[in-house]
């Protein structure tokens, strides 16, 4: 394969705008790099991903050092909390722009049965802990660098955040747990940004549930003072002090057309509303851009909202080991980072081509149990749920419970605990979307 010699240059998700060219260091045990910096702060330990020449891309050696300084901080006394952020870059603020894969010297089989594997297994690492770990997603934040901000209890979102998934779009798959919290956006919110690889920047990451708090960035500094004096493990005594920063909002930017997410994309794109129809052609022009095969394996991928995260990052790994037999991933890599052409050719070229048999041998392979593969810290861990905007499937639950006459009383009682801002507007929004009143009796549809 020719490209194999090549692979270093790579970023998995990962930014398609970016082409790092570095050499990769290997880091000493628990210790900090020119990569990645690991500092205490009071009560705090903070971790600076810090490669500002590549948007603060995670390197190998990066992921490995990062999951042994995890480690550490998890069996210390006196550290209340986790930071993780992104070193001031100059051109584009970047929390961290994706994974770089490989050294320059280290073949694709390095790659296939390491890389991805140590990326997953600090994904569910962040995902289990039991100190507090706080993502400032601050910036770029893609691919790898979803994987390490996505997964913790509390992810702050400022107006410079630019996030998103663009996987399909170099024939790869949202991995990293991509087909663990993107099912369980709102709608078919998660189902949409998988497959188009669409950005979402500023408040429209917090309003989507992917961020928990909105921050602007000017504050970012002070807040991390304060957070590093905070003498708590608990998720909830953070959750406050964050808040008391909080920028302003407005609403969802893509509240609009919702509906018509849900409803999926079809090949009709005009609509006698013109921000649907702006987006309907906006959309199918990500689809027809992206990889016919990763469409179908991604589509597979994100119907089910009921796997744990375990479940989830094993099969992202066999998947991925596919992937890399596929000629569209290297392709994709080839047109898009390298030569940058941006006109792959994929094979198959048409979703037309594909059958159900094709996209399920991505997901065949060597059975491997959560405990072979992540160790035996290995547990349920809600984290992920407790912060931020109400949950659909909050509000849900909340409806069945309840016999509320009409949209207004529910708002009433909500807004008793819901503090976040912009939740009005947001609970309001879903309530007329997913509930019709009955016989005086508000229900969920």
């Amino acid at each position: 394969m020719i490209f194999h010699s090549r692979i270093r240059y790579l970023m998995l998700c990962r930014n398609r705008t970016y082409m790092p060219e570095y050499t990769v260091h290997k880091p000493p045990i628990d210790a900090s790099t020119d990569n990645i910096k690991f500092t205490k702060e009071k009560l705090s330990r903070i971790i600076t991903l810090h490669r500002p020449a590549a948007l603060n891309a995670l390197s190998h050696d990066m992921i490995t050092s990062m999951h042994q300084e995890l480690k550490r901080y998890s069996k210390s006394n006196g550290i209340c909390s986790i930071i993780v952020r992104g070193a001031e870059t100059e051109k584009v603020p970047s929390f961290c722009a994706g994974g770089d894969v490989v050294e320059k010297d280290k073949g694709v089989y390095e790659m296939r049965k390491n890389f991805f594997k140590d990326e997953y297994v600090l994904n569910s690492f962040i995902f289990n802990l039991d100190i507090p770990y706080i993502s400032i997603m601050d910036g770029i934040t893609m691919g790898g660098g979803v994987g390490v901000s996505i997964h913790g209890a509390i992810r702050i979102a400022t107006e410079r955040t630019v996030f998103a998934m663009p996987e399909t779009i170099i024939g790869f798959f949202p991995d990293v747990g991509g087909s663990y919290f993107l099912p369980k956006l709102n709608g078919a919110f998660g189902m949409y940004l998988g497959l188009t690889g669409e950005k979402l920047k500023g408040t429209d990451v917090y309003f989507a549930n992917i961020a928990t708090h909105f921050v602007p960035s000017a504050y970012l500094n002070d807040l991390v003072t304060r957070l590093s004096n905070v003498e708590s493990t608990d998720v909830e005594v953070f959750d406050k002090i964050i808040d008391e920063f909080r920028g302003e909002v407005d609403q969802f930017s893509y509240m609009p057309l919702l509906p018509t997410i849900e409803e999926r994309v079809q090949a009709k794109t005009t609509h006698s509303n013109p921000i649907i129809s702006d987006w309907a052609n906006r959309t199918l022009k990500q689809l027809n851009e992206a990889s016919p095969t990763s469409l179908a394996v991604s589509f597979h991928m994100l119907r089910n909202p009921k796997r744990t995260l375990w479940e989830s990052l094993v099969r992202e790994y066999v998947v991925s080991q596919n992937f890399m037999k596929n000629e569209d991933f290297y392709e994709g890599v080839k047109a898009k980072l390298i030569d940058k052409t941006g006109k792959p050719k994929w094979n198959p070229s048409s979703l037309k081509d594909i059958s159900i048999p094709m996209v399920h041998s991505y997901f065949a392979g060597e059975p491997i149990s959560s405990i072979d593969f992540f160790g035996d810290y290995v547990k349920e861990n809600y984290s992920f749920y407790r912060l931020g905007l109400p949950k659909e499937f909050d509000l849900e639950q909340l409806i069945q419970k309840y016999s509320f006459p009409g949209i207004k009383d529910a708002l009433s009682v909500i807004g008793r605990s819901c503090v976040k801002p912009g939740w009005k507007v947001y609970v309001e929004d879903i309530l007329k979307r997913r509930t019709v009143t009955r016989n005086g009796k508000l229900e969920w549809k």
